[in-house]
């Protein structure tokens, strides 16, 4: 299964990076139960808590971060020549996000301390959903012509809104849904790839990155939580991120009577019911943007001194290298993709056909 080839992958990286498999995988599988169960305590302690219905992930609010930098370096360390260094092998990245895990969880207090990954093939690329990209768009058009037009196609119909924008949006309908992933090695195979799982092409000037948040800080910033918490959507209060409440032309939206979110204006991390494949392939998790277009890296920016977001430059001369490294520890088209075509395209990859 998926999950257990990334588990591999991961204790293989912390026995390379430290000599021993790190608490954090060590914790991962036990994590991943309670989250995909919605939070239910499947044998191991459950130490976060539960508000009302849904399950949110708690951490410190007295938490500060001890690293913070200029935005406009976020993820980077300097060198005398480009100004950057960039990533050149996969132990390396795995020392990077380790080391990002490390500082984080300091400064939060919580070694478990939740990170998502989000692939980036320019580092120039803003962190905007494919419906505040350029030109404005009808999302909520698009997506009732979605859902109108696809469930003779579907083996599985989704049971509620929220299932249906993720659906929407892995099969690339432009959402305010931007894609995140909690497994980095998720993130650097899409940094890498372009579609069918080629490998990009890379700008020597604009190289790929990693980018690296910490979801609750996100959430607890933009909404005045008091503390750091990640959102799984299915309370009333969640349908103002949803197309039909979340249009220009309605603007903000005041939600009365609640004690999480004042109005739709900010965006939100959310995770997902995973009962997808891909969403389950590639451990996917979301930011829903709200009514207002800023990146999420400025939203951090502008409403809190010391972010818990950075990005890790890949080397481009070591793109293809990377993506070759990565396929021998089995991350490729067929584990993130898990579908007939991608079988096919990774053996004629395999095979050198065609």
């Amino acid at each position: 299964m998926p999950c257990r080839t990334f588990q591999t992958l991961a204790r293989k990286f912390a026995n390379a990076v430290t000599g021993e498999p790190s608490d954090y995988e060590r914790s991962a599988t036990a994590r991943d139960m309670r989250k995909r169960s919605g939070g239910t305590d499947l044998g191991v302690k459950l130490k976060r808590r539960v508000r009302g219905l849904q399950p949110l992930l708690r951490r410190d609010e007295q938490s500060r971060l001890t690293n913070g930098r200029d935005p406009a370096l976020i993820g980077v360390d300097r060198s005398a020549s480009q100004g950057v260094q960039m990533v050149e092998s996969l132990s390396t990245f795995a020392s990077e996000v380790l080391r990002y895990r490390d500082e984080w969880s300091a400064a939060s207090g919580d070694p478990e301390i939740d990170i998502w990954f989000r692939g980036a093939k320019q580092v120039s690329n803003e962190l905007l959903p494919g419906a505040y990209r350029g030109a404005r768009c009808d999302e909520n058009s698009l997506f009732v012509s979605f859902q109108a037009m696809v469930p003779s196609l579907l083996d599985r119909r989704p049971a509620n809104e929220w299932e249906w924008y993720y659906l929407a949006q892995h099969h690339g309908l432009p959402t305010r849904l931007l894609d995140w992933s909690d497994s980095p090695i998720v993130a650097l195979y899409f940094a890498l790839t372009q579609e069918f799982g080629n490998c990009a092409t890379p700008i020597p000037d604009d190289p790929p990155c990693v980018w690296l948040m910490d979801p609750g800080q996100l959430n607890e910033v933009t909404h005045k939580l008091g503390e750091s918490t990640i959102f799984v959507p299915g309370d009333i209060k969640h349908k103002y991120w949803l197309p039909e409440h979340c249009t220009p032309e309605k603007g903000v939206t005041e939600i009365t009577g609640d004690e999480d979110f004042k109005n739709n204006q900010h965006p939100i991390a959310i995770f997902p019911v995973r009962y997808n494949a891909r969403v389950v392939a590639q451990r996917a998790v979301f930011t829903v943007h709200g009514v207002d277009r800023k990146p999420i890296e400025q939203v951090f920016a502008d409403r809190t001194e010391k972010p818990r977001i950075a990005k890790i430059m890949i080397a481009p001369a070591r793109c293809s290298g990377l993506l070759r490294d990565l396929r021998a520890f089995g991350i490729n088209q067929t584990a993130l993709f898990p579908e007939p075509d991608s079988v096919a395209r990774d053996l004629k990859r395999q095979y050198n056909v065609g």
